[in-house]
């Protein structure tokens, strides 16, 4: 199984006999309906918006481990080239990876960046369904599920037009060549500005989430275990030694 056509396409590349034995599904957005209506109340809201300092609408939002294929050292140039257009602050969520001292200085410099580290998945859901936008510039991916989750929570997304992502999001973010300081600029400029740009996505963005919903993953999956797998060769598999609760009381 692929998560899209990109990573498929790379497998085959290397691995010609593979051909007729790929299949791409793509995965399901992560974020569970309890997840969201916890993340909805009022009280639980204000409280996360204030423990990092922002208010509603009023900062953009990027997702991802700083690394360099994330692209955040041309996000960070971008967004300082025009800052003060913007007026509202960067917030980075992820723990700094390979390549993530490029941005310390840029960190440091008393700019309004911030970068909070790893937070919390009730915490994350709270600042994306708050967010003037998710910025998502990656320069490689396997698909991209933080575009996804943004969507299911009306957070429209800014996003790198790698073929990976742009399959993920269909035409339910505004894409930008992730190469390109000025065009990333330029798009967080218009996804922060522009209101009837940002309705329209925030609009396809609910319909993409659907498509890539938990219940239609299940169905796509069971299809093709049905196709590829008679119904009639499916064993159960044998209990684990460690089922019963006296068995693993006496392990432990």
């Amino acid at each position: 199984l692929c998560s899209s056509e990109a990573p498929r396409h790379e497998l085959v590349a290397h691995f010609p006999s593979l051909t007729d034995r790929c299949v791409v599904m793509h995965p399901p957005v992560s974020l569970f309906a309890e997840e969201i209506a916890l993340a909805c109340e009022p009280e639980i809201e204000r409280g996360v918006l204030a423990r990092y300092g922002v208010h509603p609408s009023r900062y953009l939002l990027c997702i991802g481990v700083i690394e360099r294929k994330k692209n955040v050292r041309r996000l960070v140039d971008a967004y300082l080239a025009v800052q003060h257009q913007l007026g509202i602050p960067l917030l980075l969520v992820g723990w700094l990876g390979y390549g993530g001292h490029e941005i310390e200085r840029a960190l440091a410099s008393g700019n309004m960046i911030h970068h909070l580290g790893y937070v919390p998945q009730l915490d994350k859901i709270v600042l994306l369904r708050n967010a003037r936008a998710l910025v998502f510039p990656s320069l490689y991916e396997g698909f991209g599920l933080p575009p996804i989750e943004a969507m299911q929570v009306g957070c429209p997304v800014l996003a790198s037009n790698i073929p990976s992502v742009a399959e993920a999001c269909d035409d339910a973010a505004h894409l930008i060549d992730c190469r390109s300081v000025r065009q990333i600029a330029e798009g967080l400029l218009e996804i922060a500005e522009d209101e009837p740009l940002r309705t329209k996505l925030c609009a396809r963005g609910f319909r993409r989430a659907e498509q890539l919903s938990v219940e239609a993953y299940r169905h796509q999956l069971g299809s093709l275990l049905a196709e590829y797998v008679p119904v009639q060769s499916w064993r159960p598999l044998p209990a684990s030694p460690l089922a019963s609760p006296d068995r693993a009381r006496a392990v432990l």
